[in-house]
């Protein structure tokens, strides 16, 4: 994967994080009968993830140009100031 793909698929998984998403999970369960897999059953969920203010933030403030060029420790510490800013907003709030 090239850096601009790889920066490319980081915004987008950023962009779907930040807008939340409804997933659709499948579980099937199957058993044998004269020696060959059969479906006995399957379940469909459907999930609603919520979005993500952090995601949001990053995504607002316009740093997902330099979020690849970060090392670990950067990103996280960029999440627990993030996280504290929320948290503050948050307390304003009510």
């Amino acid at each position: 994967m090239t850096e601009k793909t790889e920066k490319q698929a980081l915004y987008r998984a950023l962009k779907r994080k930040a807008l939340g998403e409804t997933v659709t999970e499948t579980q099937e369960e199957y058993g044998f009968e004269e020696g060959e897999a059969v479906l006995k059953k399957r379940k469909v969920t459907t999930k609603e993830i919520p979005p993500d203010l952090t995601a949001v933030k990053i995504l607002l403030e316009g740093n997902t140009e330099s979020l690849s060029d970060l090392t670990d420790a950067e990103l996280y510490a960029l999440k627990e100031k993030l996280e504290a800013e929320l948290k503050l907003n948050e307390k304003g709030e009510k």
